[in-house]
């Protein structure tokens, strides 16, 4: 039986509008290549610039006078156009309300500290939740009527046909339990940005101020690491709570839908994939057999023979300006197609990449239906990592750019294809790495495949964590949620990475647990999204092979993938284009090949390469205490951009919405919302871990210990 899907509820976050505003195309010449024409703009976009656009609250009584005596008119076949106008005019209004909400959003981050907007973030949760039921419920009256021909027709779809027909009304009780999920999971927004604090001679420090006062010496180390370990307990438990809460919640919601538990609607009914947690046992165990060991390579090569330059390329200061016009120089490069996207965004101020402290940390990409116009966001930093992070986002907004008028107004969306749109940018903009950072091009090289393998290996790491936690019914405990992440963390090679490792494994915190999973956005607020990354990853190292066997059929390949916007599921695209698929043959020892061979770890080709002779060394010389200055929130550049809601949003003529598709693809939408962050946050992490750091302050700090205000 069909459990009311909940992307029902956030069939919001991308859809819009249906007035398109429109202006006649500039047309620039770029100077002409193989790869020129590939891409054709086949949706019409607004002329606004995106602080043009209107925004507004609608009313459910807009939507229940839309659909006022549709059931007499249905009685009567005859009537078939007639309903088929009151079903284009209730879409209509679907749109209107997706793409306010999709504004409602985007301002919550811009302004992360005003807490008006996330108060219209929670009206059109709930607005959505509820129209979204009225929708739904005029479909089935329709299916079940004289006058179904002409809806199904419309739909065009058995898959969504099914879910119409099969369609149950929401509960008053699941209505509560969206309502307290939306809460929640805004309530994890506000203690992102709360500091958590520690006294110590009567002095507040938060995790910043602490790590100046122990380098300064105005505090000795043991102070240090009791003042941070109270930092840290402080903030897990805070978090923790949130999220059992939310765990309980969204056990609740599966199960009132048919669920066994929270983990399989998740795949099922929000995020859609063609494949199940099951098929994706045997990949999981190849990341742990094959990627592990790959990133552990990468992270030696990278902080300790190439520290010092690591260090000083994440010192180099980008600006916003500096960034897009690097952008700008090598788009052309690759493909004219790209810089009509470019300039799009740019002169209509579709974008926001400054550095603000009143931002939401991360990136993402979203499409607000209706303008037919992406928006590409980022939290900067203003350094290096920017400019990663703006290639990848880009990558993003170049194909909602160029979706056609169809998939913008029907939503339609896959993460999985979406990520390799953004990560395939990443690998074919390698080969301008020197002109972008100079000196520091083949460090960048190291550094972006190294964060390329770290999301793999985190995307299946965190899934496997979240599968732990949901499929727990007796009760959790933050001990056991910590216990869990730590077993993750020990099986997918991370534990150095955290800084609770080191105080526990000192004493200072509990032994055998990692706290900062609650520094991830996505575990609150879009779980079980992050395996999308792994796949994603592993689809566009099938690229990246062909790129390096043969540059131009890799662009092609890359631009197809492009054109092929989300019609067929991962899948079938991959295997539509040419590309192995990974979920059924994960090649990882060809990826790992290519790898090591672009770094110079390795000189052999395919043919010779064997996966299992590597010697990966044990990391023995790793510090049992946290090193002052590391970078542990988890707020990279590896985006959680889907990241970026591109979801094709669509403001195409009203005739040819079919809402049904909105139902099925738009939980997404808003799940990237909250993402994109967390991975880019990840590779944070680890470019602070410098053990040439790390021992250079030890040896200044030799004498200092317990010696209070040296």
């Amino acid at each position: 039986m069909f459990r009311k899907n909940r992307a029902t509820r956030t069939l919001l976050a991308i859809i819009t509008v249906i007035t398109v505003f429109i202006s006649e195309k500039d047309i620039r010449l770029y100077a002409s290549g193989a790869h020129d024409g590939v891409l054709t703009d086949r949706a019409e976009h607004t002329d606004l610039s995106f602080s043009e656009f209107e925004y507004k609250r609608v009313e459910k009584s807009e939507l229940e006078d839309i659909v006022s005596g549709l059931g007499e008119l249905t009685s009567d076949a005859a009537n078939s156009d007639a309903v088929m106008d009151v079903i284009t005019a209730m879409e209509d209004f679907a749109n209107e309300l997706n793409r306010n909400y999709t504004i409602a959003n985007i301002n919550s981050s811009l302004y992360a500290d005003d807490d008006k907007y996330d108060e219209e973030v929670k009206y059109y949760s709930t607005l959505a939740d509820e129209c979204g039921d009225i929708i739904m419920q005029s479909y089935k009256t329709v299916a079940l009527s004289p006058c179904s021909e002409a809806l199904k027709e419309r739909v065009n779809d058995d898959r969504e046909w099914a879910d119409i027909l099969e369609y149950e009304n929401m509960t008053d009780e699941q209505k509560e339990l969206s309502k307290k999920e939306t809460e929640l999971s805004l309530k994890y927004d506000d203690l992102s940005l709360k500091k958590y604090t520690c006294k110590i001679d009567g002095n507040e420090y938060d995790k910043e101020t602490i790590e100046k006062a122990v380098s300064n010496g105005k505090i000795d180390y043991y102070q240090y690491m009791e003042g941070l370990s109270e930092i840290e307990n402080a903030s897990n438990k805070e978090k923790a709570e949130l999220f059992i809460e939310l765990v309980g919640i969204r056990n609740e919601i599966a199960k009132s839908y048919g669920y066994d538990n929270y983990i399989y609607y998740a795949y099922d009914k929000i995020y859609k994939r063609d494949y199940t947690p099951d098929e994706l046992d045997s990949y999981r165990e190849g990341v742990a057999q094959n990627l592990v060991p790959l990133s552990e390579e990468l992270y030696d090569l990278l902080y300790n023979e190439h520290a010092d330059e690591v260090s000083a390329m994440l010192k180099k200061k980008m600006s916003e300006d500096e960034c897009l016009e690097k952008l700008k120089k090598h788009l052309p490069e690759i493909s004219s197609d790209l810089m009509l996207s470019y300039d799009y965004m740019t002169e209509h101020g579709l974008y926001d990449i400054s550095v603000s402290e009143h931002k939401a940390p991360g990136g993402f990409t979203v499409g607000v239906c209706g303008y037919n116009a992406p928006f590409l966001y980022n939290c900067a930093d203003g350094n290096a990592s920017d400019m990663r992070t703006l290639i990848h986002e880009f990558g993003h907004y170049n194909q909602m750019y160029y979706q056609s008028d169809k998939t913008w107004y029907y939503s339609k969306n896959n993460l999985d294809l979406a990520e390799i749109h953004s990560q395939g940018l990443e690998l074919l903009f390698q080969d301008y790495a020197e002109d972008i950072y100079g000196n520091f091009g083949d460090t960048m090289n190291i550094y972006n495949h190294f964060n390329l393998i770290y999301s793999a290996v985190e995307g299946v790491k965190e899934d496997e964590f979240q599968r732990m936690v949901y499929e727990d019914e007796d009760g959790l405990t933050i001990s056991e949620l910590n216990s869990y992440y730590y077993d993750c963390c020990e099986k997918y090679g991370s534990l150095k990475y955290y800084n609770s490792y080191y105080l526990g494994s000192a004493g200072y915190m509990n032994e055998g647990e990692i706290g900062e999973w609650t520094e991830i956005p996505h575990t609150f607020q879009s779980p079980f999204y992050y395996i999308s990354y792994s796949l994603s990853v592993s689809a566009v190292y099938e690229l990246y092979d062909r790129i390096l066997e043969d540059r131009d059929e890799g662009i092609d390949l890359y631009l197809a993938l492009v054109n092929a916007e989300f019609k067929d599921s991962f899948q079938d695209t991959l295997d539509n284009v040419g590309l192995n698929n990974p979920v059924k043959n994960p090649r990882f020892d060809l990826y790992a090949d290519d790898i090591r061979v672009s770094v110079g770890l390795d000189e052999k080709g395919h043919e010779d390469y064997d996966s299992t002779d590597s010697d990966h060394e044990e990391f023995t010389d790793e510090p049992l205490y946290p090193t002052p200055g590391t970078y542990d929130d988890h707020d990279a550049d590896i985006d959680y951009d889907d990241h970026d809601d591109h979801y094709d949003q669509g403001g195409f003529s009203g005739k040819d919405l079919r809402m049904v598709y909105i139902f099925c693809a738009v939980l997404i939408g808003i799940t990237a919302f909250f993402f994109v962050a967390m991975l880019g946050t990840m590779a944070g992490i680890i470019i602070w871990q410098d053990k040439k750091a790390l021992k250079k302050w030890e040896k200044e700090n030799e004498g200092n210990t317990g010696q209070n205000g040296m």
